[in-house]
């Protein structure tokens, strides 16, 4: 039992790490090898936020926090940052947790990135509001490549965050992201 504890909390302090490091490296490189460092430290949160999904949950401890990964269908991209999903039955108007000031570019660049997509795709919900529209992230790519629709969105500069992105499950990947979009002045950090 003590080893699979190990286990999972793996992924939890590799990037508590990965913060760390970034945090501490700031203080060490150039502005120049500083926006590398950056790319290199947003790739491996992706590696870790995407890895583990081969199976179709999850597995976490009880009260851990940690919420469970399901895998749903894409049926329509209502906007930059909402979908409409299904499993099996059940249908949701799910909204991608931490998006604002979404460009008119976003929903055709979602769209995109989910016709590379399996049919399934991990899903992950922070929740939902009374209108009964849930919160979360979903991974889009194939294998390997696979990222979060959300941190996609925010590295390409197709949006910013928004207040409460803190509640978000990646959180801090999502930070990361719009951080390297404004250093590299993508999309809507261009001009600012």
């Amino acid at each position: 039992m003590k080893s699979n504890y190990i286990l999972e909390i793996t992924p939890l302090c590799l990037l508590e790490f990965v913060q760390s490091t970034a945090i501490n490296s700031m203080k060490k490189f150039s502005h120049k090898n500083l926006l590398v460092h950056n790319m290199t430290i947003l790739i491996m949160v992706f590696s870790i936020i995407s890895c583990n999904r081969s199976n179709n949950t999850i597995t976490t401890f009880r009260d851990s926090g940690i919420p469970e990964t399901e895998y749903w269908e894409i049926k329509s991209v209502v906007s930059g940052n909402r979908l409409t999903i299904n499993q099996g039955l059940k249908q949701r108007t799910l909204q991608l947790c931490g998006l604002n000031d979404i460009t008119p570019e976003a929903k055709s660049y979602l769209e995109q990135q989910i016709k590379q997509s399996p049919e399934t795709v991990p899903t992950i919900f922070a929740g939902k509001d009374k209108q009964d529209i849930w919160y979360g992230d979903v991974w889009v790519g194939t294998g390997n490549s696979e990222n979060s629709a959300s941190g996609l969105l925010l590295f390409n500069g197709l949006g910013k965050l928004s207040e409460d992105y803190y509640t978000c499950p990646d959180s801090d990947t999502l930070k990361l992201a719009e951080d390297l979009a404004k250093e590299q002045k993508s999309g809507i950090w261009r001009d600012l």
